[in-house]
């Protein structure tokens, strides 16, 4: 996605298409996060997953432009815990209780937008290493999306895997 985002089809392969990658959720890789791309910064949610496919666990994404502050701030407010590992830094949050927990969760969740308008669609097996294919969404497909996201994600994978033109027999590498 380097500096100017543009569609690529899955027959392309963008490696490390990232500067810094900020992961705000984890489950076997990451579910949620900021990235950054030159100068600008995208959060990132994962919307479908094929989880349950051996060896060939791909995500799909859903993109949107963001801003340097929230990066910032969302990284002041984790390095709290420790040091930024740059380029990828999933951090370690030790907290005494669930409760200090979930009132620091809601404290990052007020520094993300609350409905983000989703721009871009991508698939990845490992977001920060490699995007497989990025679409830009359509109002249609927009309007397919749940209200607040969630992993593991409820929302039917063939449909996004077909948004993004792929056949399943290309995707294998």
């Amino acid at each position: 996605m380097n500096d100017s985002v543009q569609e690529v089809p899955f027959d392309v392969r963008v490696e490390h298409p990232f500067l810094k990658l900020l992961s705000l959720g984890y489950y076997d890789g990451t579910t949620k996060g900021i990235v950054q791309s030159g100068e600008r910064f995208f959060l990132y949610e994962v919307v479908a997953w094929n989880g349950d496919v051996e060896d060939d666990d791909i995500r799909i994404f859903l993109v949107a432009e963001t801003d340097r502050l929230t990066f910032d701030s969302i990284t002041e407010a984790f390095a709290q815990f420790g040091t930024p590992k740059w380029p990828q830094w999933q951090p370690n949050v030790a907290l005494k209780s669930f409760e200090q927990w979930r009132e620091f969760e809601s404290g990052i969740e007020s520094l993300l937008p609350k409905k983000p308008r989703w721009q871009w669609v991508i698939a990845a097996r490992t977001i920060f290493v490699e995007v497989l294919a990025c679409r830009r969404i359509t109002e249609a497909a927009r309007a397919l999306v749940p209200e607040g996201l969630s992993f593991p994600p409820g929302t039917d994978y063939n449909f996004w895997f077909d948004f993004l033109d792929q056949g399943s027999s290309k995707l294998r590498i």
